[in-house]
């Protein structure tokens, strides 16, 4: 998404302020340049030119040191939300790595249900074995969901909790035969 366009805020009025100044500090100049020293009323208009410019210099170097301490304070707050940032990032690398652990353990678990289906293929006389193991999966199952939700990944949990419903049906619907 391309930033908006800034607010006007300190540094923008500060900066605005300070340009303002800059251009009549420069036309002052000009205007008492402009004046010819060859009379007393060249010299009086001169000697005002002058003022007027030197008072517009004075203002200018408050403008300038009032820019510097909004750049100053903008630099701060940039700094403050970098930090602010990578502490951002750090906690989102972390909550990755979680992420993809849990995941990893409910997977884990998924195999180990292949495992049983290849198991099934022995035929009934592997049925107890296979029922124990659904049994046993399906508790595992639970103990993944209520880990998911405990870190705070509802998606996970809520996959954790189907999963564990369907194999404790699978075993419940392997020991009513």
């Amino acid at each position: 998404m391309p930033p908006t366009a800034p607010k006007s805020g300190p540094l923008t009025g500060a900066a605005t302020a300070l340009e303002t100044d800059l251009r009549a500090f420069e036309e002052a100049v000009a205007d008492t340049a402009k004046v010819r020293l060859d009379t007393r009323k060249n010299l009086e208009r001169a000697a005002r030119e002058l003022e007027r410019a030197a008072a517009i210099y004075t203002r200018m170097q408050t403008r300038l040191s009032e820019l510097a301490s909004r750049l100053q304070a903008g630099h701060d707050r940039a700094m403050e939300n970098g930090q602010s940032l990578h502490t951002l990032a750090l906690d989102l690398k972390a909550r990755q790595e979680i992420f993809v652990a849990e995941l990893a353990s409910q997977e884990a678990l998924m195999q180990e249900a292949a495992a049983l289906r290849d198991l099934a293929e022995q035929g009934p006389d592997a049925l107890a074995e296979i029922q124990a193991g659904l049994v046993a999966l399906a508790g595992r199952a639970k103990e993944r969901a209520d880990a998911a939700r405990a870190i705070g990944f509802r998606d996970l949990a809520e996959e954790a909790t189907g999963r564990a419903q369907q194999l404790t049906a699978l075993a419940n619907k392997l020991g009513a035969n």
